[in-house]
């Protein structure tokens, strides 16, 4: 029983770690979505997993069990490898003993048989070359991406080195990979060891000894891991210049920045004409200390002349003593901010223009990618009997009071956020990682939210601390907070041990906001389902840690006053045959599209009926767009760091 307990105990253990550390190895990564994390398993093979457990049987036999129940469930498109250790050399008086470490299956998808014959050949035999074993996986799994590394040991290192000075090393480089380790009922300065390799490392030691206290540790560890950000939609590759700019259409978008000072040109192809074109950007922007800041430009301007700018928004993103980036997000339309140009902008053939910064401590983003959520909005009737723009005063702050909280499955990437009613919401957030849901905000409607986290003793003392941000995000992305008069806290903050107290509002949703020179006015230019981001930043020192959080949104106004009368769609006339095809049809249609018939029943705003025959622009726009394949607007933007450190 003693080992059958051992080989559940370790199974648990290398499931959990499975789909920790944002590597969700057990499941297949979305379409078009970034590569999911790599795992790396490394075993102990030395003499002492000879050892025999109460019923007669080895550590070594448990460890092998484990493993190919772990294997057996894999999915094929997991990035799992195997390194062993202590596997060929005997003797310690040998000179490569305490290089006795072997990548014996690379990091890779569809390799479930190469992992179990590997298996299937180790045997208790060498020493205990941990610390080499770590500096080599860290090689193994790279420098990019969500990377875990899980460390199964019997006992201490044999050679000169400390294996936590490795896992320290490794965490100082910058590399942002997560060390679990999983001990077989060791004690004394083995124990102090491995904990230590698994804290420096900012994962999760464990000791199989306890099975019931081994499973309430991995059910915690589940929550502690951070999940990547997904980047998801049809590729396509933006031309280097306006004449040939790639022709795109509503839908979601992948492509690669430019280059530092170069420009990427997509040509949005009206379907109805005096449209109204929406663009959004998102992407993780992977920054340095030396290069800790990233900014790019979006403009909305006609094809042929380069001019009047339509529309523009400046992403950026930043970092500093250490800390992980958030999303890099912003949004741009066509609307036209001056009268003069309000025309023009309506009528012209428009490009969309993405520029890098080339700045001499700009960071090189060429190689990374970024999300496009493009959405085409139809013409108003009679837009100058709308609301106004929202005044770029600071507003007045409308307490909140919290009502029975109620739990809620949140998600690290916009596609996927759940969508929330107004009231108090409670899940958790780790190091690192960034949690997104969505609300319903309608016109004539702003936003208003508060965050709590209660007190944090696991912050106590700390030298280096986390940033907690909570950030109000169009439906399109980009930043919608916006400036109040007295609101009761920040929309950021340090981590301290007293906790965290959060607040952040959205602008008045108003048609004519979008012709608005105050950036918070034009992110509430459009009535949607806007999403609520919490980041709590990652520093080389952050406590792998679960923090809970209290969040309370409320809606403030009517929904529906001062709602636009959408015109029915007319076809405008031919532009020309494309210069660039996409690579693949777009991306589907989404609930996230504010003038869909299916988003309509998510959130209240609706428009008016239009006067020629009672028809709804709504409606209308489902059937129309959906033969595009419409992928609008599902929005994922999420975060992007603050502007105070």
């Amino acid at each position: 029983m003693a080992t059958r307990s051992l080989v559940r105990t370790i199974m648990v253990a290398l499931l959990a770690t499975l789909t920790v550390a944002g590597t969700t190895v057990l499941a297949a990564p979305p379409a078009h979505a970034e590569q999911a994390g790599k795992l790396l398993l490394v075993l102990d093979s030395s003499g002492s997993m000879a050892e025999k457990a109460a019923d007669g049987k080895t550590r070594m036999e448990a460890a092998k069990a484990s493993l190919n129940t772990v294997i057996d469930s894999l999915d094929p498109a997991a990035n799992v490898g195997l390194r062993v250790y202590g596997a060929k050399v005997f003797d310690r008086s040998a000179g490569n003993a305490c290089a006795d470490s072997q990548l014996v299956v690379p990091i890779g998808t569809n390799n479930k048989a190469a992992l179990k014959g590997a298996v299937a050949t180790f045997k208790p035999f060498g020493e205990t070359p941990i610390s080499y074993s770590l500096e080599q996986a860290g090689k193994d799994v790279g420098n990019s991406g969500q990377r875990s590394i899980v460390l199964i040991s019997d006992g201490e290192e044999t050679c000169s080195t400390n294996p936590c000075t490795a896992a320290q090393k490794l965490a100082n480089q910058g590399i942002d990979v997560r060390i679990d380790v999983v001990g077989f009922d060791v004690a004394g300065k083995a124990k102090q060891q491995l904990q230590c390799v698994a804290k420096v490392g900012r994962g999760q030691y464990t000791d199989v000894k306890d099975t019931a206290e081994l499973t309430d540790q991995l059910n915690q560890a589940k929550k502690r891991a951070s999940e990547p950000f997904e980047v998801s939609g049809t590729p396509v590759q933006g031309a280097p210049d306006a004449a040939s700019a790639t022709p795109i259409t509503a839908a979601t978008w992948t492509d690669t920045m430019p280059a530092p000072g170069k420009k990427k040109f997509y040509r949005l192809d009206r379907t109805m004409d005096r449209s109204t074109f929406w663009a959004g950007l998102t992407m993780t922007p992977t920054l340095t200390p030396d290069k800790n800041y990233a900014f790019t430009s979006m403009k909305v301007v006609p094809q042929d002349a380069g001019y009047p700018t339509c529309g523009s928004g400046y992403p950026y993103a930043w970092t500093t003593r250490g800390r992980t980036a958030g999303l890099m997000t912003g949004r741009a339309n066509s609307a036209g901010r001056r009268d003069d140009s309000i025309t023009e902008c309506q009528t012209s053939q428009l490009v969309l223009q993405i520029e890098a910064d080339d700045a001499d401590d700009a960071p090189d983003l060429s190689k990374q990618k970024f999300q496009l959520n493009v959405f085409e909005e139809p013409p108003v009737e009679q837009e100058s009997s709308l609301p106004t723009a929202v005044p770029e005063d600071k507003l007045p702050w409308t307490p909140i009071k919290p009502v029975k909280a109620t739990p809620v499955v949140t998600a690290t990437s916009l596609t996927k956020a759940p969508s929330v009613q107004p009231g108090t919401h409670t899940f958790d957030i780790v190091p690192g990682e960034f949690r997104v849901l969505k609300v319903p905000v309608g016109w004539g409607q702003r936003l208003e939210a508060t965050l709590s986290t209660g007190r944090l003793p696991q912050y106590k003392g700390k030298d280096d601390y986390d940033k907690m941000e909570l950030t109000l995000l169009a439906p399109l992305g980009g930043e919608a907070n916006a400036r109040y008069d007295k609101p009761p806290h920040a929309d950021s903050d340090i981590v301290w041990d007293d906790g965290v107290n959060l607040a952040a509002g959205t602008r008045e949703v108003r048609y004519r906001n979008r012709h608005s020179l105050d950036e918070a006015s034009v992110a509430a230019g459009l009535a949607g389902e806007y999403y609520v981001v919490v980041t709590l930043s990652k520093n080389p020192t952050s406590p792998a840690n679960t923090i809970p959080v209290t969040l309370t949104l409320q809606n403030i106004g009517t929904a529906g006053t001062g709602a636009p009368t959408y015109e029915e769609p007319s076809l405008p006339k031919p532009s020309g045959s494309p210069s660039a095809e996409p690579t693949s049809d777009p991306t589907s249609a989404s609930p996230g599209d504010p003038t869909s018939e299916a988003s309509q029943s998510s959130r209240p705003t609706g428009a008016n009926t239009p006067r020629d025959g009672g028809r709804n622009w709504p409606l209308i726009a489902g059937l129309t767009l959906l033969g595009l394949a419409l992928g609008g607007f599902s929005v994922w933007y999420a975060n992007r760091t603050r502007r105070r450190p």
